[in-house]
């Protein structure tokens, strides 16, 4: 019954019948049914882009990170779903590139580059543990976020194997951490500052409703769903109420994450999903993800007019680079680089919009004649709708921004 990751304090604060929480979770409310007045070629669902004229690959990032399930009967063995740097992360380094500075948004901007750098870090550092899991028993999902009836959920990790499904809730706090059970909430004490935030216990039971409704919208059978709130950073102190002693059995520091899991192995000894089944949950779920892709710019009120055009110099990081058959060409220091024109179309895609036209990237890169950024475009084999000055290009389905260079080491 007790976790030595964490003290029982203050005895007297127990309540016998305590108040249940109505907190209010996170939900994200998108609806991808109004991307952009063209839903279709954005889908998760889309199988064949009969309205692009060049027929780009579907999928292709997600099948390309996903290794194939072997045919053994009972070896599931894969990350079938890699973790990618989150698009928020890149789009505020994005948005750091392109506004001056000094701009009023710039420190606001990096502290949330911070956290959200803070929270990825967490999760990879988590990926580590799981490299000692048995690698004939599970599937294994980082990053994972899904449609449930219009709500989408995110599970930071998910674990599937033929008896049971995990999911890990990770977080990357420092300091003391407490548990308070009246009101779900958690208080963080670090550097003589107290912080405030849900308990992810909370986050963690939405999150597995979420994914019980979805595996039963899709025809899964009932498979048993546990969860665990991993904490990354191993020097945490933990502290719970007298009582919650839910936090005692789901919450453990990242360095215990492989026992907990044995833990939980011993106790599911029906197998309910079987080979041809967890091979059609892979499936299923890889078609279905749809990385979370916010609107920035909404997010800081900032107006694309704020944003600064042209190719940015990636040695002396001035914007005086000037495009000319494949390669861009510094006046300030005399670089020449045959990708700087590339990330400056990734940050177009990040920052204002996943479709452009001729016009609006001869504006963005500052090109002086409309015919280069026909030529580029053309030669980028994006797909595309409309014919000659109607012409529009759409950024690839399942497009992530290092697709067009050489892959980024984080």
């Amino acid at each position: 019954m007790t976790n030595p990751d964490i003290v029982v304090e203050n005895p007297d604060k127990w309540l016998e019948n305590p108040d249940k929480c109505f907190e209010n979770p996170d939900k994200c409310f998108e609806n991808p049914d109004k991307c952009l007045g063209n839903p279709d070629i954005f889908s998760p669902n889309k199988n064949s882009p009969e309205k692009f004229t060049n027929e780009p690959p579907i999928r292709q990032e997600f099948t390309k990170n996903a290794r194939i399930v072997t045919e053994r009967k009972e070896d599931f063995s894969l990350i079938a779903l890699e973790r990618a740097i989150p698009l928020i992360i890149l789009m505020l380094e994005a948005l750091l590139r392109r506004l001056p500075g000094g701009h009023p948004k710039r420190k606001d901007i990096e502290e949330s580059l911070r956290t959200q750098k803070a929270g990825y870090n967490g999760e990879k550092s988590v990926d580590y543990y799981l490299n000692f899991l048995d690698q004939e028993k599970f599937m294994i999902f980082k990053g994972l976020r899904l449609n449930n009836n219009g709500f989408f959920f995110q599970i930071d990790t998910l674990l599937i194997t033929p008896f049971f499904a995990l999911i890990l809730e990770i977080k990357n706090w420092g300091g003391e951490i407490h548990f308070e059970k009246n009101f779900c909430q958690v208080f963080q004490e670090k550097d003589g500052k107290t912080a405030t935030y849900t308990n992810p216990v909370s986050q963690a039971k939405l999150q597995t409703r979420n994914l019980r409704e979805w595996l039963k919208n899709h025809n899964f059978p009932d498979i048993p769903i546990e969860f665990l709130v991993v904490m990354s950073n191993n020097t945490s102190k933990l502290k719970a109420d007298p009582g919650y002693y839910e936090v005692f059995k789901k919450v453990t520091l990242a360095i215990r994450l492989i026992e907990k899991v044995s833990e939980i192995e011993k106790s599911h000894k029906q197998m309910v999903l079987e080979s041809k089944a967890m091979k059609k949950v892979m499936k299923v779920i890889l078609q279905q993800h749809m990385p979370h892709r916010p609107d920035i710019l909404k997010n800081f009120t900032i107006s694309t007019t704020e944003i600064l055009s042209g190719i940015i110099c990636p040695k002396c990081l001035s914007f005086t680079m000037k495009f000319h058959y494949r390669k861009s060409y510094c006046d300030r220091c005399g670089e020449i680089s045959q990708t700087a024109h590339l990330e400056a179309i990734q940050d177009y895609f990040l920052l204002i919009s996943p479709y452009l036209t001729n016009s609006e990237l001869k504006r963005f890169l500052n090109l002086p004649k409309p015919d280069q950024a026909y030529n580029l475009l053309t030669s980028l084999n994006f797909p595309f709708t409309g014919t000659k000055r109607g012409r529009v290009y759409y950024q690839p389905p399942n497009w992530q921004p290092d697709m067009l260079l050489p892959q980024r080491k984080d």
